[in-house]
């Protein structure tokens, strides 16, 4: 069992990931952070949830299509977990 600072130490990791220079890079940790959100059981905080919002944001105007089409996908595996002003945000992004 993970404790919540090494959690959330691979968090940061993974969002760091999200902003490297390579396509590859964003994708695999865009992924990453997806699926530690759909088998954690617990609610992540609030700050690191925006802060993974605002990755997957941004991710929709990458330059890659893998990664926007990767970051459509991660949005919709995680909007169960995601509150809903975050949500909002991301789908106001989307219009």
């Amino acid at each position: 069992m993970q404790s919540s600072s090494d959690k959330a130490a691979a968090f940061v990791k993974m969002l760091e990931n999200c902003k490297h220079y390579d396509p590859d890079n964003r994708y695999t940790g865009a992924l990453d952070l997806c699926n530690e959100i759909i088998k954690s059981p617990d609610q992540l905080d609030e700050a690191m949830e925006k802060k993974i919002c605002a990755a997957f944001i941004s991710h929709l105007e990458d330059k890659s299509l893998e990664v926007k089409s990767n970051a459509v996908k991660c949005i919709q595996r995680t909007a169960s977990k995601i509150r809903e002003a975050n949500l909002i945000t991301i789908v106001q992004k989307l219009a």
